[in-house]
Parts: C-alpha cells; sequence; structure tokens
C-alpha cells in the first residue's frame, strides 16, 4: 500500500501545527476560590457524591486562553480527575443585540 506524498506531507504540516501551538511548558497557579463558576460547582458536588474531594486549590492553567482547573482524588486515592472551565478568566459576560446573555462558562470534566 502506497501513502501519496501529499498526504504524508499534510500530516507533518499538521504535526508541526500543533507543536507549535501549545507553550514549552505550562504554568498552573493558584487563584481565589471565588473563580470557580456556579457550573463548576455544581459539577464539583456530582463528583464528591462520587466520593471525590479536592485535591488542591483551583488552578490557573497559563494556555491562550487561559482556563480554571479544580483537581480532585477520590478517597482512597486510586482515582484522580479534574473540572476545568476554557474561555477566558476572569469570565467575561457577553450580551446580543436581543439583551440576553450568552453561556461563557463551558464546564468540562475528566477523570482517569
Amino acid at each position: 500500500m502506497r501513502i501519496p506524498l501529499a498526504a504524508v506531507g499534510m500530516l507533518a504540516f499538521f504535526m508541526f501545527l500543533i507543536g507549535a501551538s501549545l507553550p514549552a511548558e505550562i504554568v498552573l497557579r493558584p487563584i481565589d476560590q471565588r473563580r470557580v463558576t456556579e457550573g463548576m460547582i455544581d459539577l464539583f458536588n456530582a463528583y464528591r457524591d462520587a466520593g471525590f474531594e479536592l485535591a488542591g486549590p483551583p488552578l490557573r492553567v497559563e494556555i491562550n486562553p487561559p482556563a480554571v482547573l479544580v483537581p480532585l482524588v477520590d478517597g482512597q486515592g486510586r482515582m484522580y480527575g479534574t473540572i476545568y472551565r476554557t474561555g477566558t478568566d476572569p469570565r467575561k459576560e457577553y450580551k446580543r443585540k436581543d439583551r440576553t446573555r450568552v453561556n461563557t462558562d463551558p464546564v468540562s470534566p475528566s477523570c482517569w
């Protein structure tokens, strides 16, 4: 099976773009708990009901755009999880022309 040279070139180009867009080092800084949004708190409550607890303070992840991350660990220390919010930090509120607010709180869970 022969792979066309253009496909190999495109794959190499995309790998370069992904590598160039990520910082060499990702800095994590503790932040005030007041920066944790309601959506993140709701998700944390669901994790807590499943046996997780905080593994440290909320963190600001210095990527572009910055993110907020809440580290979690289960009670026995065998599983870790995170709740993170991407977008702007501090959170911005946008209004449409009809004066309705746009949801700017994309909260995501992960577990490993």
